[in-house]
């Protein structure tokens, strides 16, 4: 019997979030699961966590639990829009399980990386970003498809 695969998708709230459920692929027969730092109505099974910006503390945490939902769902694929709670789902989940990495540069980043990108950048098998300066900005691994990237 073939293994479902599985797909994780982590997203802090807002445009993040928003942005996210706006590329869900389409695909039958896939398991998927949302992280996200936000209370809402959403097709996908969900699981709420909190950002890891406010102490140390907070950060050991949400790299923990991180951590452990990355080892208890194992994840074929992470696609991500940011913020900074993708970090430890991504960094994990390549580390440990050698799954492919989406990450997708926030719309809101029209010239200049965000803080998310510049780290996941070289964890990423697919980069992309959705303003043509950004091109120049982060360099050959990065791919345009577009504003909300419609084509992907």
């Amino acid at each position: 019997m073939k293994k479902r695969k599985k797909i994780l998708y982590v997203a802090s709230g807002g445009g993040h979030l928003t942005e996210i459920l706006q590329y869900r692929p389409e695909v039958e027969g896939v398991e998927e699961l949302l992280v996200t730092m936000t209370e809402r109505k959403c097709p996908l099974k969900t699981f709420v966590t909190t950002s890891f910006t406010y102490s140390p503390f907070a950060a050991a945490k949400c790299f923990i639990i991180g951590l452990f939902i990355v080892l208890k769902y194992r994840p074929h694929i992470v696609i991500s829009t940011g913020a900074e709670i993708a970090l430890p789902y991504i960094i994990f989940s390549k580390l440990f399980l050698r799954s492919k990495i989406i990450y997708i540069e926030c719309s809101a980043q029209v010239t200049t990386k965000s803080h998310t990108g510049r780290f996941v950048y070289y964890l990423a098998d697919r980069f992309y970003v959705q303003w043509l300066p950004l091109l120049k900005v982060y360099g050959k691994k990065a791919v345009y498809k577009g504003g909300f990237l419609c084509s992907l």
